[in-house]
C-alpha cells in the first residue's frame, strides 16, 4: 500500500507470480537495497502513532454515527 509504505518497499502485481519473484530476487541479492528499505521504513513508521490512529478511528466512527442519525431522521 503506497499510501502507508511510500518508497520504503518494493511493489509487485500480486496476481503476477513472475513480478513477485523478480522483486524477491532483487531484495535478496541486494544488501544495500535491504538496508535502504529498512532505514526508510523505520523513518516512515515514526510518522504514525497510536494516539493519532485512535483519534482518526474515533473521528471516523463518530462521523458514521452522525451520518446514520441524519439518514434515519430523513426516513421518518
Amino acid at each position: 500500500m503506497p499510501e502507508v509504505l511510500g518508497n520504503a518497499g518494493q511493489y509487485f502485481d500480486p496476481e503476477d507470480l513472475p513480478s513477485l519473484i523478480a522483486v524477491l530476487r532483487e531484495v535478496i541479492k541486494s544488501p544495500e537495497l535491504r538496508t535502504e528499505m529498512a532505514e526508510t521504513a523505520f523513518r516512515r513508521a515514526t510518522e504514525y502513532s497510536w494516539q493519532s490512529s485512535a483519534k482518526a478511528t474515533f473521528s471516523f466512527i463518530a462521523q458514521v454515527a452522525r451520518d446514520y442519525k441524519l439518514a434515519k431522521k430523513g426516513m421518518t
